[in-house]
């Protein structure tokens, strides 16, 4: 027990003088710089990966606003856009009904993108959709719209009649609606 107090005693009195002060402000500097450096590493992947966005940003905006995350600032350019699409329905033009569809989809899918759903294309992130904010029965009448949309640009001679293409941008436009960008 002497023994092992006379070791603590001579550690206490070497950490106390000089050289043991300076060691011990050079471990400071050391940890301090690592620590420093360590904390814009984490910044820097956190920023590249998005990992704070996804875990918790987007979650919080939804919380506090009532709102999806990514929509402020770009209702008036959702209104405008789909407007000009919802248009082309006025035409006679089997053509510009299809072409309405092809634009209503591809515009959907560029607001999955911007709300965080990820994927090669609109049927990944359809995969992706949180059900809580959309019905079952929505969800179903998504994919059959995406399967109209699909058999216009798949099949040239799909043929395609008003109702049919009325229905197809009223699901585009319900899906944007419950998203609340309407």
């Amino acid at each position: 027990m002497e023994i092992l107090n006379e070791i603590i005693i001579k550690l206490a009195n070497w950490f106390v003088s000089p050289q043991g002060v300076f060691i011990f402000q050079i471990i400071q500097i050391v940890a301090g710089i690592l620590f420093f450096l360590l904390i814009i590493a984490l910044i820097y992947l956190i920023k590249v990966t998005h990992y704070f966005e996804r875990a918790f940003w987007r979650d919080f905006i939804r919380f506090i606003t009532f709102k999806p995350y990514g929509k402020k600032g770009i209702t008036r350019k959702v209104a405008k856009k789909w407007k000009l699409i919802s248009n082309r329905l006025k035409s006679a033009s089997e053509s510009d009904w299809k072409i309405a569809i092809i634009e209503a989809e591809s515009f959907l899918d560029e607001i999955f993108e911007k709300i965080g759903l990820e994927g090669e294309n609109f049927g990944q992130k359809l995969k992706q959709i949180n059900v809580s904010e959309f019905s079952d029965i929505m969800i179903e009448d998504i994919w059959q719209a995406h399967k109209v949309r699909n058999n216009i640009v798949h099949d040239p001679n799909y043929k395609l009649n008003f109702e049919q293409a009325k229905k197809t941008l009223m699901i585009y436009e319900k899906t944007l609606n419950d998203l609340g960008f309407f």
